[in-house]
């Protein structure tokens, strides 16, 4: 399997862009989730009376800053989600595009073997269980398969922006 240095060098240019965009993203949301931008504050206790008056009522009664407030923090959330969906599904995109090269390589070797044996009549054929779990296994994806979409359709916007991220993992 290739080392780290690979699956580190595989970041560079484009990548290694689009990851710290989501970074930056996830960031600016934990920010904006975080933080409270929009406090009211300490009523001014110098100004004179009725100048003190129009401000604290202002602050008490005004609708501004909790909506700003609001908004903030669903902005934020909505960043955090697409930042940490899209960083996440790049970095496993990226990991698995290594891994199905491995795997290719293991897999056409273990194949020549066991043909090169199963020709010479070294090894008798062993996969009719492995053929006969195959089918039970796409039978059992084929009934669970409305529940996962259920869970997938509450997740549309983080689904997409980790289904992007997952191609750009993939790509070279």
């Amino acid at each position: 399997m290739a080392g780290l240095g690979v699956v580190v060098g595989g970041f560079s240019g484009g990548k290694g862009k689009l990851l710290l965009f989501a970074v930056i993203l996830s960031g600016s949301g934990f920010f904006l989730k975080s933080t409270d931008l929009f406090s009211r504050g300490k009523p001014d206790t110098s100004a004179t009376t009725s100048h003190k008056t129009v401000t604290s009522e202002w602050r008490d009664t005004s609708k501004s800053p909790n909506a700003m407030e609001k908004q903030s923090r669903a902005w934020g959330d909505a960043a955090v989600r697409f930042g940490m969906s899209f960083g996440i599904a790049m970095i496993a995109g990226s990991l698995l595009r290594v891994f199905f090269k491995t795997m290719l390589t293991v897999f056409l070797l273990t194949g020549l073997a066991l043909f090169l044996l199963r020709t010479q009549g070294l090894i008798d054929p062993f996969w009719e269980d492995y053929f006969r779990s195959a089918e039970e296994a796409s039978e059992w994806a084929a009934t669970h398969r409305s529940s996962v979409q259920n869970f997938l359709s509450g997740y549309i916007p983080s689904v997409s922006a980790a289904l992007i991220g997952f191609g750009f993992g993939l790509r070279k």
